[in-house]
């Protein structure tokens, strides 16, 4: 049996319209789901994860508790999601390739770190803020939090900064000392995971954010000058 035109049209229609509700619904879904982790993170950085329970977090969001777990089927899962999050953004916060390049442009050692640490404080948001609380505590008491946090904040930068410092090194910008370039990043890492830590308490309000910055820079300051 042949269609004619009119059926044609008539079939192409609705399966136009139907993609658009498709492509609508999962826009709303995900837009639900990165909904749940912004909530899930602020609640679990202020109130602690065990304190928090699925039923706080979709009243929270304003949806059914029935609801969230079309997008998460645990607590266990939503952390791992917001997990996932921090590792992506701290990997997407490094400078690296001509990025970097153009920084040694400033030929000021000194300058290109603060320049760093401000780069990579303009990529921070609350979320990020949230995430890297529940890292920093979890990391006592869960493998995947602990395995993260040294994986990510400790072998991983520590492994960067040596980069950096043996470009430094070569490019003139730091005397040559007889420390490595690795001796050096594990000193820096260490101070800048100690104002980390304590950024993350400025974060919830324990301690006032611009005087932790401040201390940031000025770090830079004091360690660049024990190698002059």
């Amino acid at each position: 049996m042949e269609r004619n035109d009119k059926d044609i049209n008539i079939v192409s229609n609705r399966t136009s319209g139907e993609n658009i509700m498709v492509v609508a619904k999962r826009k709303k879904g995900k837009e639900t789901q990165e909904k749940i982790l912004r909530v899930a993170a602020e609640l679990f950085a202020l109130r602690g994860y065990d304190a928090v329970t699925m039923r706080n977090i979709a009243a929270a969001v304003k949806i059914k508790e029935s609801s969230i777990y079309n997008h998460f089927d645990s607590k266990q899962a939503i952390r791992a999601a917001l997990f996932e999050q921090f590792s992506l953004k701290m990997n997407s916060s490094r400078i690296l390739g001509g990025e970097f390049e153009g920084l040694l442009l400033l030929k000021d050692a000194e300058k290109i770190l603060q320049h760093m640490i401000v780069r990579f404080g303009q990529s921070i948001d609350s979320t990020l803020d949230h995430i890297a609380t529940i890292v920093f505590v979890e990391r006592f008491r869960n493998k995947q939090a602990a395995d993260l946090y040294y994986s990510l904040v400790i072998e991983e930068q520590v492994n960067y900064y040596t980069r950096v410092f043996q470009r430094l090194l070569d490019e003139g910008l730091l005397p040559a000392v007889n420390v490595d370039a690795k001796d050096m990043a594990k000193l820096y890492n260490n101070i800048l995971v100690t104002l980390a830590n304590e950024y993350a308490m400025a974060s919830n309000g324990m301690v006032e954010p611009s005087v932790v910055i401040k201390k940031m820079i000025d770090s830079v300051h004091f360690f660049v000058k024990q190698y002059k």
